[in-house]
């Protein structure tokens, strides 16, 4: 179980769309629920698909401000390619949900992973700690890859 215990799986569904979770701020409502930057997208909430476009998204977290309980999110790992559903305290701690995300599709994020193969010795690579066959390249706070390039 994942987020706030309250979490359960669901089974695979092809979601296409979703608010990709970039970061977590420290002590907020998203990081007790555990949403997991790079890996999760939020791709329902309180039973609505943003599927199609992410416009309700936004107005339902702020109507949902103004409420007593729990909003529902249902949560896509792309990792473990499982969604969850996650149930989130209101209102959220300090006023916000406490997460930077961006609206994307799910095939869209995923081509801007990598999969480290091989590690030159003495390489930064090497120097870093990457170990081959076990690590990803998912992004960075400061860089920001837009292309694909061959000299990484």
């Amino acid at each position: 179980k994942m987020g706030n215990n309250n979490s359960s799986p669901q089974p695979n569904h092809n979601f296409k769309n979703g608010f990709h979770v970039l970061k977590t701020n420290p002590n907020s409502s998203a990081e007790k629920a555990q949403l997991i930057p790079f890996f999760d997208f939020i791709v329902a909430a309180n039973d609505i698909l943003l599927d199609q476009n992410g416009d309700s998204f936004l107005p339902l977290l702020e109507q949902s401000q103004k409420l007593e309980g729990k909003i529902k999110l249902v949560v896509y790992n792309t990792k473990m390619e499982r969604a969850r559903d996650v149930y989130i305290d209101l209102p959220f701690i300090n006023g916000k949900l406490g997460v930077v995300i961006r609206y994307c599709g799910l095939k869209e994020a995923e081509e801007n992973v990598w999969h480290i193969l091989k590690v030159y010795p003495n390489s930064p690579a090497s120097k870093c700690g990457f170990v081959p066959n076990k690590d990803y390249i998912i992004g960075s706070e400061i860089i920001i890859i837009i292309k694909y390039s061959p000299r990484l």
